[in-house]
Parts: structure tokens; sequence; C-alpha cells
């Protein structure tokens, strides 16, 4: 858990540094839209696993995590 944390408020100072720099060097940051799916990656997996440790797992390997099942539900659907 505290690596999610520690994970989202790095990507916080990150932009703020770069938002730091002259406008011309803010082509070495991600988009915006990147950003932002980085954000709610690390918070969505954050509170999941915060939901399964309460809800009485011993541990998460958030590295298993996948949606990939997910999407092919959605395609078939749309």
């Amino acid at each position: 858990m505290q690596e999610l944390i520690e994970a989202e408020s790095w990507l916080d100072d990150w932009e703020k540094y770069i938002l730091e720099l002259p406008t011309c060097e803010h082509t070495h940051f991600l988009s915006k839209q990147t950003l932002h799916g980085l954000r709610v990656t690390l918070r969505s997996c954050r509170e999941l696993a915060a939901k399964l440790l309460h809800d009485g797992f011993s541990y998460v390997m958030t590295g298993k995590f996948n949606q990939d099942p997910l999407e092919v539900i959605l395609l078939l659907i749309l």
C-alpha cells in the first residue's frame, strides 16, 4: 500500500517540477491524458487493495491485476 501512495506522491512532485520549467521543456512530460490515466490506475489499485485487505485477504499481489477479461466482455457488448 505504501508503495502506491508513494507513487502517487512522486507523480505529483514530477508534475510540479515540470510545470516550474520553461514552457518549451513541458514536452518532456506525459500528456494530460496519460497523467490522468496513471493517477486513476494508482488510485484504483490502492483502493482495491485496501478493500481486499479489509475483507480478510492476507496480502494482495497488485501485479496480477488485469483488465483484459473486462475489455473482452466490453468488446463483445459493443
